[in-house]
């Protein structure tokens, strides 16, 4: 996932996630988040162990080289339409 690291998408992502945990999956949490809504998204995901990377904020070509190695990009998502995040993904060859 890509953005800012808000509780409420997060949630969904981690609990979707935690429903897989016979499957081999890592989760690559890009982006950045401050305060609570950050330590939020830690806590949610703290149960699904050392299979959540947290990276923060990246530069564009780190962010690239991530979306070039991983299978699928997810972005939850109640309000974008078609972020930029998504077209990379799609570009770099994510489903």
């Amino acid at each position: 996932m890509s953005g800012s690291l808000a509780g409420q998408r997060s949630a969904l992502a981690s609990q979707a996630l935690g429903r897989l945990l016979h499957q081999p999956w890592l989760l690559h949490l890009v982006g950045g988040g401050t305060g609570e809504e950050k330590a939020e998204v830690l806590a949610l995901t703290r149960p699904l162990g050392r299979r959540v990377v947290v990276h923060g904020p990246l530069p564009q070509e780190d962010m690239a080289a991530i979306l070039r190695k991983v299978h699928l990009a997810v972005l939850p998502s109640f309000f974008r339409g078609l972020p930029l995040v998504v077209l990379e993904g799609l570009a770099a060859g994510c489903r």
